[in-house]
């Protein structure tokens, strides 16, 4: 064991959370006792009609044009603010006061990491996130550092709870994203030496702890990975729940609610069991809604929580910049209909300069006028219906952005000619058929495909839907001038034929495209998948077959996934056919397959495979001709 005294404060705020004493006892707030709160009846009756701002907005008039416009709430990022920041506190205060006046309800937000605020308390030596390299973040705390949640969740968590018995706070929010640190999100379960000290006591374990680099290999060898990974979870919720206990000492009707709590991963499901009670619930200040608005994501969402036995209440984000000005009351009606309410990502783009367009995550297109018309129509809906009950007919509709297709993919900046000379490896054409089952794309995929002027661009397209998003993948074929010769949309399970005579001789480039939905494409002439880090494939994957130049000496493939669920299996073959490498992902590390082709190897075609148990994400050596076929009669190479 290494278990020593100069981790005594960590073992004291173990005691803290987990013994005989509560965090009340250590602060003296002892007023009221935890689970005897009330969940605001003016939420379930009125709805949150939340505006996010910055405590820097310091306006009154800002807030009083919002009341004018039909919020009635604001949630205020309060980054500055901490125990020891008198002059922030009262800065809050004063908006809280008016806020009072106003008649909103005010929640102010403060951060896990946001900044050097946080930071301070990351000192030399203190416990910081260690990933499955073994790699330090040194300016990432641990998910389950009790000392540093304490100083940065519970404690600014109890002086809000404080202030809020002399000023009209009605509730407390956390912002885990993580600005100030390494990665703004925990990459996967901490392997600190702190964690595996208390894993290995609380299991019993007298065996020495493997080094950082050794440690995610050593739990899988060991049986020890689903034991590891279930005590992190139980002591994220432990957190959690000491933190909820301690601010409702003070003030049991103060309601928490954390961003992005509705996140599917280990330590928002911890936070989300451990954060809300039956009672008072938590709420889960989406931002998984910010650009799709109202869609089935959130029935499946409020479902899937109550499964988890989580007590927690939805309320819903929209980013304004992501949404035509004429849908947005639409969509925040309806995103009320199935939730707690709403909140808008940030109204202060209104008292920034009108740009028509937008150079930041802030500013709007003119005029202005027009959001808070849409905001008050929202509202006024929302009214009407409690007038009415029964009664009521919704006059507002939802329109989900579907866009024209060239306007969708211009915007992501795939309309520029192709600039690349390619050739293909088997003139006379394709003498097999592609599979029947193509391999499935999301986000969006390029291909490249030669075709001869007066010549017909045939094919067919498919879509499959994907996650609870109400759009439809686009498409668009285009020449090597650019223009742009066909162009659609992908009903979801509905094959597209595509048919299209080509205007002049060249290359020519397929770009798909989609936020959430898979779609696949069967061409009948030969054809090359870009390969670039942003390609991501879904279950239904075909062997790649790809041309290694003959001056490659080595190249390397490299697989990822992006949650710990989600693990793939990385196969390549040399040009014979004899399998070369093999490697499988682990947690979040990726499987990297490294190759030395000899001579006789390369200027010749490779194939891989890539076997994910959902989905995978290709990195490709530069080295390396990105593209990619599903036969190599079908690739395409460079033409040297």
């Amino acid at each position: 064991m290494t278990y020593s005294n100069r981790y005594a404060h960590v073992a004291w705020a173990l005691l803290v959370i987990f013994g005989g004493l509560s965090a009340a006892d250590v602060s003296g707030d002892q007023q009221t006792p935890a689970g005897t709160g009330k969940w605001p009846a003016w939420i379930d009756s009125d709805k949150i009609r939340g505006a996010f701002d910055f405590i820097h907005t310091d306006n009154r008039d800002h807030l009083a044009t919002l009341v004018a416009n039909g919020f009635n709430t604001v949630l205020i990022s309060c980054a500055s603010v901490d125990v020891d920041k008198p002059e922030a506190i009262a800065q809050m205060n004063k908006q809280a006061d008016w806020c009072a006046e106003l008649g909103l309800h005010f929640f102010p937000s403060t951060r896990l990491c946001g900044g050097p605020l946080e930071l301070r308390h990351l000192v030399p030596g203190g416990r910081a996130y260690v990933d499955g390299t073994g790699t330090t973040l040194t300016k990432t705390p641990c998910p389950v550092d009790p000392v540093f949640w304490d100083t940065v969740v519970t404690r600014r968590g109890q002086m809000v709870a404080r202030q809020s018995l002399t000023h009209q706070i009605d509730g407390f929010l956390l912002d885990p994203e993580m600005y100030g640190a390494d990665a703004s999100n925990f990459p996967g379960y901490c392997l600190c030496t702190h964690c595996f000290d208390e894993f290995f006591e609380q299991r019993e374990l007298n065996t020495a702890i493997p080094a950082a680099a050794d440690r995610a290999a050593w739990l899988q060898q060991q049986g020890l990975q689903a034991g590891f990974n279930e005590w992190k979870a139980r002591r994220a919720e432990a957190l959690a729940r000491a933190t909820e206990q301690a601010i409702h000492q003070i003030n049991p009707d103060l309601v928490i609610g954390v961003f992005m709590l509705d996140g599917n991963n280990w330590y928002y499901n911890a936070w989300a069991r451990g954060f809300g009670t039956a009672g008072m619930p938590a709420l889960a200040m989406s931002e998984n809604t910010y650009s799709t608005g109202a869609t089935r994501y959130l029935g499946w969402t409020r479902e899937r929580l109550k499964q988890l036995g989580a007590h927690v209440v939805l309320a819903p984000g929209m980013w304004l910049r992501q949404f035509p000005v004429e849908n947005i009351a639409g969509h925040l009606f309806y995103m009320a209909q199935e939730s707690a309410g709403y909140w808008v990502f940030t109204t202060l783009g209104l008292w920034m300069e009108p740009e028509p367009v937008p150079t930041n995550d802030y500013s709007l297109p003119p005029p202005h006028s027009s959001y808070l018309d849409a905001f008050s129509l929202a509202a006024a809906e929302l009214d009407r219906q409690a007038q009415e009950g029964e009664r009521f007919a919704a006059k507002l509709k939802l329109v989900h952005i579907q866009g024209a297709p060239r306007e969708s993919i211009a915007a992501a900046g795939l309309l520029s000619p192709a600039q690349v000379k390619l050739r293909t490896l088997n003139p006379q054409g394709r003498s097999r058929p592609l599979p029947d089952k193509p391999t499935l794309y999301s986000g969006s995929a390029v291909c490249y495909f030669p075709v001869a002027a007066g010549k017909e661009i045939t094919g067919i397209l498919r879509s499959r839907p994907g996650g609870h998003q109400e759009n439809v993948p686009v498409y668009a074929v285009i020449a090597p001038s650019g223009t742009v010769v066909a162009e659609g949309v992908l009903p979801l399970n509905e094959p597209v034929p595509l048919k299209a005579t080509a205007p002049e001789t060249g290359l020519y480039k397929l770009v798909l495209g989609t936020q959430a939905h898979f779609f696949s494409a069967s061409l009948d002439m030969p054809h090359a998948v870009v390969a670039a880090e942003a390609v991501r494939v879904i279950q239904q994957v075909n062997r790649m077959y790809f041309y290694v130049p003959p001056d490659v000496e080595q190249f390397r493939i490299e697989v990822g996934t992006p949650y710990v669920a989600e693990q793939a299996k990385l196969l390549v073959w040399d040009p014979g056919g004899k399998e070369a490498a093999s490697a499988e992902t682990f947690e979040l590390l990726p499987a990297v397959a490294e190759l030395n082709p000899t001579p006789e190897q390369r200027g010749k075609v490779w194939s891989f495979h890539m076997l994910p148990t959902y989905s995978a994400n290709l990195k490709w050596d530069p080295q390396l001709p990105p593209y990619l076929a599903e036969d190599p009669e079908a690739l395409l190479v460079p033409i040297e």
